[in-house]
Parts: structure tokens; sequence; C-alpha cells
């Protein structure tokens, strides 16, 4: 029998029956003390491992949890770094714009200005014609494809036009 700390959890139903087979003195029928004090020693045996168990558990729930903390903060300076970017983006834009620039390279990098394809911008949805706007469970709103498609064939549409913008593209 094993009833040392290397007791496996798994282990334990085959060695609980095997010491309640060999507890009852098959003469008599009667648990003998040999039998009771195996059983006792299982039972210590299973309590420590199952404890060691335990243990091991919540160091693994708790490097999980400082993981989710570490993966928060991670996402969280992320956050911040993407919008220090996406400002710093938009001053080089307003910038090359200005001077007139639409594009520089050296060794390291290539900055161009490019034009983005044509987007729909929407004044007022209120006065959008009802053909061009699309049902969304909940509620409607206006169909920018649609919208888009007409006004390239010259159509004029109250509270709506193309807008071509630009962004920075960076390789």
């Amino acid at each position: 029998m094993t009833t040392d700390k290397t007791l496996r959890c798994y282990e334990l139903p085959e060695l609980f029956r095997a010491a309640l087979d060999r507890a009852v003195d098959p003469d008599t029928g009667e648990l003998t003390e040999a039998g009771i004090a195996e059983i006792r020693a299982l039972t210590a045996a299973a309590q420590s491992s199952a404890a060691d168990l335990a243990c091991y558990i919540r160091e693994l729930e708790l490097e999980a949890d400082a993981v989710k903390a570490t993966a928060a903060a991670a996402a969280e300076r992320a956050s911040r770094l993407t919008a220090r970017a996406s400002k710093w983006r938009g001053y080089l834009l307003e910038t090359l714009e200005i001077a007139g620039i639409d594009r520089v390279k050296d060794a390291r990098i290539t900055v161009a200005i490019q034009k983005n394809p044509p987007s729909v911008h929407i004044a007022d949805d209120a006065i959008i014609p009802p053909e061009y706007c699309r049902e969304i469970p909940a509620r409607i709103e206006p169909d920018k494809t649609a919208l888009k498609t007409i006004l390239k064939l010259g159509a004029v549409i109250p509270g709506v036009e193309l807008v071509a913008t630009t962004r920075l593209a960076i390789k």
C-alpha cells in the first residue's frame, strides 16, 4: 500500500477498494485492527495529497489572476500608445499637407499621403429619402453604400455629400 506523500488522487479509488477488501477478516467478516490502521493511513495520505493538489490548483488560479492583471495593464498601455500614435499621425499628416509635401523617404522609412476612397458624410439623417435607407433591427439608418453609388453617378441628395479624406501610410 502507498501511504507516502507521493499518493496521486487518481490512485485513491483503487487503493481504498483494495484496503477495504484487506480490512475484513475473511473468516469472521469483521474489520481487523490492521485493516482499520491501513484505511486510516490511506485516509491521512489522501488528505495530504488532496491538500497538496488544492495548493497547486490555488497556485494556478493565482498565476492566472496575475496574468489577467498583467494582460489588462498591457491592454491599457497598448490603448494609450495607440492613442498617442494616432495623435502624432494626425499632427504629421497636417504638417505635411500644410507644407505641400506628399512623400518623405529615407533608408529607414517611407511616409506618403494617400487618398482614401470617397466616403459618405451625412449631415442630417432625417432629410434623406427613405429609398436610401435600410432597416437595421430596432432602427433605420441611411444606406451609405447605396448613397455612395448614386452620388458617384452625379445625383444630388439633400444633406449628403461625398467627402475625400487623406491618411498617412507608414511602412
